[in-house]
């Protein structure tokens, strides 16, 4: 037997009758809408009975008893449609649907079609790296500006120092900078150790860091 399923939901089938309490889920479990409340509507006890009265229709409905959840009423097709309209015209489209595909074999026309899911992962992948991207360049711009904070508190800690020199750093204190650095040191004892202010020890080290991620 071919499975019949509205808004994804699998409706359960017993003697070629549907699962009223099934659909009433697929629907969206409004107590509104329960199908107790539509079965004890006049025009559905009318249409009920006309069901029955035509020739080889045999039963419009049938109850069975469940477990936990209680009873569970099946109903024929025709009803199944005049509950679906009796919820919302919406709904009773989205069913029609729903048999016209149990009939041809072919996907609902209002379930997501692969090639639709597959460009929706598509578009949340990019907005994923998008995100991680620009959390990334935060993370690397707080970084900074925290080192470069401790940078400034360090150099306020320190006496003045007398520099031997106020050119530009050379290659050789460079490489005592960065070897001090990757030792553990802090900026305020490499510049005593080079004789070099704090904020010149914290520019080779920023450019070393900067040279690494590049």
């Amino acid at each position: 037997m071919s499975s019949l399923t509205i808004a994804h939901t699998e409706i359960r089938q017993l003697d070629g009758l549907y699962s009223l309490n099934a659909i009433h889920g697929s629907s969206g479990n409004n107590e509104k809408h329960r199908p107790s409340k539509f079965l004890r509507n006049k025009q559905t006890q009318d249409l009920i009975t006309q069901i029955e009265q035509t020739p080889n229709m045999g039963f419009a409905l049938k109850t069975k008893a469940g477990g936990t959840g209680g009873s569970n009423t099946y109903a024929c097709k025709e009803l199944v449609y005049a509950y679906a309209m009796w919820i919302s015209p919406k709904f009773n489209l989205m069913v029609i649907r729903a048999f016209d595909a149990l009939q041809t074999g072919l996907q609902p026309s209002n379930a997501p079609q692969p090639q639709t899911l597959q460009t929706e992962n598509t578009r949340l992948q990019a907005e994923n790296q998008h995100l991680r991207q620009q959390t990334h360049a935060l993370q690397d711009k707080y970084t900074d500006m925290l080192e470069y904070k401790v940078a400034q508190l360090e150099q306020q800690a320190q006496p003045k120092l007398k520099r031997q020199s106020k050119g530009p750093v050379t290659t050789e204190e460079r490489k005592t900078i960065i070897n001090m650095h990757l030792s553990g040191y802090s900026r305020g004892e490499i510049a005593k150790a080079t004789n070099r202010s704090v904020s010149a020890v914290y520019t080779v080290i920023r450019e070393y860091k900067a040279g690494e991620k590049a």
